[in-house]
């Protein structure tokens, strides 16, 4: 009687979590979800850009799109720290999304960002414009770290940036629309009176020569 028992499979182990140095993890932790999210508080409570430069949040869809910044940094940390391979492509697709979103925000503050610079030494009010520059850098670094954990499909990372990209563009797509529709009129309006103007003008001349005016 054969009473051998065959050897038990060796288990695969865990992915390893990429090193992180210190200032890694400080430059994810604060930049990438403590920052982003103070900065969407305080925006959302105080409308201080929007009363000093441009408003970044217009509708409740660009609310949403920024909260989606520090979430998916979270998400992404967890998934390191909790090494579940399952998710990484969930989460890249994510991080991916939230990189577009804080790449946009982060084009639309350039001509800002060195005055925005040079405030960081007064209280750190600087900190709030940079915020989508160093949530970009967080988020970044966060994406190439779920791709040394597992190589997602290129098609993830791509689509993520696109959905975040499109996002905005398509948030932004009606007060645009609304802004040419309500100048259109005005224009028309501003015609219509320059035209009445040159005809006053015209018949004025006409006058004060003793000339028949010609219609």
């Amino acid at each position: 009687m054969n009473t051998s028992v065959a050897p038990a499979q060796p288990t695969s182990a865990p992915p390893p979590v990429p090193r992180f140095s210190a200032l890694s993890w400080a430059l994810v932790i604060v930049c990438g979800i403590l920052l982003p999210a103070v900065t969407l508080l305080v925006e959302a409570v105080t409308h201080m850009c929007a009363d000093i430069f441009f408003d970044p949040l217009p509708t409740v869809g660009h609310v949403f799109a920024l909260a989606a910044v520090p979430f998916a940094n979270l998400a992404s940390l967890w998934t390191l720290r909790r090494r579940e391979t399952a998710r990484v492509e969930a989460a890249t697709f994510a991080q991916a999304f939230a990189v577009g979103v804080s790449g946009v925000y982060t084009i639309l503050f350039v001509p800002i960002t060195p005055m925005a610079a040079y405030g960081v030494l007064f209280w750190g009010l600087g900190l709030l414009p940079l915020s989508p520059l160093l949530s970009l850098i967080a988020g970044l670094r966060m994406l190439l770290a779920l791709r040394a954990v597992r190589r997602a499909p290129a098609r993830l990372v791509v689509g993520g940036l696109a959905a975040g990209v499109g996002l905005l563009i398509a948030l932004n797509i009606p007060a645009a629309a609304t802004q040419f529709l309500t100048a259109r009129p005005a224009s028309d309006a501003a015609a219509a009176r320059c035209s009445q103007i040159a005809w006053l003008h015209h018949w004025s001349t006409a006058l004060v020569e003793g000339r028949a005016p010609v219609r």
